[in-house]
């Protein structure tokens, strides 16, 4: 003997996502060197370009520079004498990355920094110096 079914029932239970904002910096960043002399200011300027940021889409938006703020150190000498350098900092699109890629329908953006310092700065000692651009994201 068998059961007969006599009907059945239902529930759906609704599903709420919230799909919050997330950003990583993934990769290497390139320092920024250049050579400087009091004579002739900067010369034999390269690198300084960020690892690339990559954000869920709609994070970020092309030009946007809200949330985005840049902290520069310029480089000082061991006996305190600072080069005076000024940083120009260029936000760049990243373009997109390929179907199956880890950040596959990310928005992807970089830094590129160069530098100028006046001539004429005959206080920092010789040698090398260190400072740094950081770039800050909110989001």
């Amino acid at each position: 003997m068998s059961a007969a079914l006599a009907g059945s029932v239902s529930n759906t239970i609704p599903v709420n996502a919230t799909i919050d904002s997330a950003c990583i910096f993934d990769g290497e960043s390139t320092a920024l060197s250049f050579h400087y002399d009091a004579v002739n200011g900067i010369t034999q300027q390269e690198g300084g370009q960020s690892a690339t940021l990559y954000c869920n889409f709609g994070t970020m938006i092309v030009d946007d520079r809200h949330g985005i703020t840049i902290d520069t150190v310029e480089p000082v000498s061991p006996g305190g004498n600072t080069l005076r350098v000024a940083y120009d900092v260029q936000m760049q699109d990243a373009g997109g990355t390929s179907p199956g890629a880890q950040y596959y329908g990310a928005d992807a953006r970089y830094w590129t920094v160069t530098a100028t310092a006046a001539a004429g700065q005959w206080q920092p000692d010789t040698g090398t110096k260190e400072g740094s651009v950081t770039i800050n994201v909110s989001f």
